[in-house]
């Protein structure tokens, strides 16, 4: 019997899928972030589907033109790979949405490099929102925000750069080398001059509408910090929300947007994938 590597792959997924929302509605999500009332948790529920709605916008937008697919099966990865993704700490869950979408599209750099890209733009965003807030409410840099700048900085740097790079090492090495070290160094430039060549013509098409509709998502979601919080300045509380993203500590707000997503994130999985089964069943017959 053959085994389908693409199938075997989909049911690792979905283990860890089940594995990850089991570990967190037993250990980690809590009654107390109901302590707010009713109509704070339904004012975070609707900021919750505006920012996954503009989320998984972002991403599509990306994908279109890269990947044969249309929004309702692009939703059904999205509700997939997402509450994993929120869940764990430090961005881990970004490897599971890599090896997902890498696994769609039969191309597991491809998808390594649409998924960065789409971490890539929503990070410039908010760094642009962070730096907005500081300089309208004024105080010092916190290292957290320091690292994220310098790391985007060279990101950006590096691009714009690798063009003149990679024609000045193509070029010497093809006049000083015919060795077997200098063809290999060759390919591994150009597979690296291919990958530029994929984002350069994502970002030339897409870069102004991709950072616009990051912005608007990251506005809704701190929007919601802004309005919710009570004691602490807004710049001090940006900061610890921040923090309890990337899994550096929480606040009541982080736990119930957290929470709120991952259901109605699995609830339209459920819904999309119930769909696109009766379409199976109806194309057939």
């Amino acid at each position: 019997m053959t085994i389908n590597k693409k199938n075997v792959i989909c049911v690792f997924c979905m283990v860890v899928l089940i594995a990850t929302l089991s570990y967190y509605f037993m250990f980690v999500a809590s009654t107390d972030i109901f302590d707010w009332g009713i109509k704070n948790s339904l004012f975070v529920l609707l900021l919750v589907i505006a920012v996954h709605l503009l989320k998984s916008l972002r991403l599509y937008i990306i994908l279109y033109g890269t990947l044969d697919i249309d929004y309702i099966n692009h939703l059904k990865l999205y509700t997939l790979t997402t509450p994993v993704s929120v869940i764990l700490p430090y961005k881990v869950g970004e490897v599971f949405r890599i090896v997902l979408y890498g696994n769609y599209m039969n191309d597991y750099i491809k998808g390594s490099i649409i998924i960065l890209l789409d971490r890539f733009i929503d990070t410039v965003a908010l760094i642009v929102l962070i730096l907005s807030s500081f300089i309208i409410y004024g105080g010092q840099i916190s290292f957290i925000v320091f690292f994220l700048l310098i790391f985007t900085c060279l990101l950006i740097l590096s691009y714009l750069s690798f063009k003149s790079f990679y024609l000045y090492w193509n070029k010497r090495v093809i006049k000083s080398s015919c060795s077997k070290r200098g063809i290999s160094f060759l390919k591994h430039l150009k597979n690296i001059n291919n990958i530029y060549e994929d984002v350069h013509m994502i970002l030339k098409g897409k870069g102004m509408i991709l950072l616009f509709i990051s912005l608007l998502s990251w506005i809704i979601e701190l929007f919601g910090l802004m309005i919710t919080i009570k004691d602490d300045s807004f710049r001090n509380m940006l900061i610890i929300y921040i923090q309890s993203i990337i899994g550096r500590g929480n606040t009541v707000y982080n736990k119930e947007f957290v929470f709120f997503s991952v259901v109605i994130l699995v609830m339209v999985f459920i819904v999309v994938s119930l769909l696109l089964s009766f379409k199976k069943i109806l194309e057939r017959d």
